[in-house]
This record gives structure tokens, C-alpha cells and sequence, in this order.
């Protein structure tokens, strides 16, 4: 009974990872080879040539989860674990939930921006810089505040329309994007660190009235 709930755990953990990285690859421009994942050592080479074989990410991601999904449904069946109705369901709410999230991710990457809307956004920019030296000279008797007024306003307008550019998509490998490859690799080390027999194990506490219902703090040395 031990090795099939760890057996359940490793794929389970590979699984996971996989899904993490397929995700990943569905909202970014990144090649797909730059996201780490689990070694996949042991999972069926048929299952791993049948992902590689879709070309869409967002198919490979839907596999995945069906593939999640039934594998906890099968070692629920089979007693391999026993969970609670309302945890079961909790965790199938977490796994819809974040294909929702990701669809809407993958919106926002794969839809563009209106084309007109842009072009628009661009001629009231230059209109902007055009007008502005002018009516701030007619305005302003002084040259000195004249210039800088229309320095200050050019550069607000313009600066601003360059960083919602820069931050429309943040799912590619600029140095303003967001560190996809970094947060693939911790989700690797979180599901790692579940996996240890020391993490799925409370520690044990040993109550002396005397001494615990005193309010008392520490200052742990974690890092150490």
C-alpha cells in the first residue's frame, strides 16, 4: 500500500510539473524547451510521444488535466488514497480555476491590440507633440517655461504610451517580462519538497500545560 501512494505521489508531482511547464508555453513566445520540468524517468514513453505529438500547447494542456483528473478518480477507487468529499472537490475547483486563469491569460496574449485604436492613439500622440510648443509659446510670455511645460507634457504622454506597449504582453523573454523560466523552476522545487517523507509528516508535540499555556515568543534562526 506505501509504494502505490507514492507511486501516486511521483506521477501525480510529474504530472503537475508537466502541466506547469504546458501552461507556461501556452501564453509565452518562449521555445518550449526552455522550461524545466520533473525528470520524467518512468511515465510511459507512448504518454509522452502522445503529448509531444500535439502541436497546440492549450491541447497538450487539456490532456494533461484529463489525465489528472483520472488519475486521482483511479486511486480513489482502488482505496489508494482515502480524501473527504469536500477536499476532492475543493481540489477539482483549484484545477478548473486555474484553466480558467490561464484561458484568460491566453486571451490576452493571443487577441491584439485594435489596430485602429492604435493608429488612432498615435496620431493624437503626434498631434500632441505638435501642438503643445505652440500653444504653450502663445500662452507662456516666458520661452524658458514654455519649453519645459512642453517637455514635461510630450514626455508623460509618449512615456506612457510606451509602457502600456511594454507591459501589454508580459509573457515573452524581455527583460520587462515576467520571469517565466524562474517561476517553473520553483513550482519544480515546491512539488519537490511535498514529495519528501518529512513534509507529509506533522511533527509530533508534546503538551505541558505548565509550560505552553504561557505566552512566550522565539526568534528561530531559519536560515541557518
Amino acid at each position: 500500500q506505501k509504494q502505490a501512494v507514492e507511486h501516486f505521489q511521483h506521477l501525480l508531482a510529474r504530472l503537475m510539473s508537466v502541466l506547469s511547464c504546458v501552461a507556461l508555453q501556452t501564453i509565452t513566445d518562449v521555445q518550449d524547451d526552455e522550461f524545466l520540468t520533473l525528470d520524467l524517468e518512468g511515465v510511459s514513453e507512448d504518454a509522452i510521444s502522445f503529448l509531444k505529438a500535439k502541436k497546440d500547447a492549450h491541447m497538450r494542456t487539456e490532456v494533461l488535466i484529463q489525465w489528472i483528473q483520472r488519475l486521482v478518480v483511479k486511486a480513489l477507487s482502488t482505496g489508494i488514497i482515502e480524501v473527504p468529499a469536500p477536499l476532492l472537490s475543493n481540489f477539482y475547483q483549484e484545477l478548473s480555476r486555474g484553466s480558467v486563469n490561464l484561458n484568460q491569460a491566453r486571451n490576452a496574449t493571443e487577441i491584439p491590440f485594435p489596430f485602429p485604436y492604435a493608429q488612432l492613439l498615435t496620431v493624437m500622440l503626434l498631434l500632441n507633440s505638435l501642438l503643445t510648443p505652440i500653444l504653450a509659446g502663445l500662452l507662456m510670455r516666458s520661452g524658458t517655461w514654455a519649453s519645459l511645460f512642453t517637455f514635461i507634457v510630450v514626455l508623460a504622454f509618449w512615456g506612457t504610451n510606451y509602457i502600456a506597449a511594454e507591459i501589454e504582453s508580459p509573457f515573452g523573454d524581455d527583460e520587462n517580462d515576467l520571469p517565466l523560466r524562474r517561476l517553473q523552476e520553483d513550482v519544480n522545487v515546491s512539488i519537490w519538497t511535498l514529495l519528501e517523507r518529512q513534509s507529509q509528516v506533522p511533527p509530533t508535540f508534546v503538551f505541558d500545560k505548565g509550560v505552553h499555556r504561557c505566552w512566550r515568543t522565539v526568534s528561530v534562526p531559519w536560515t541557518s
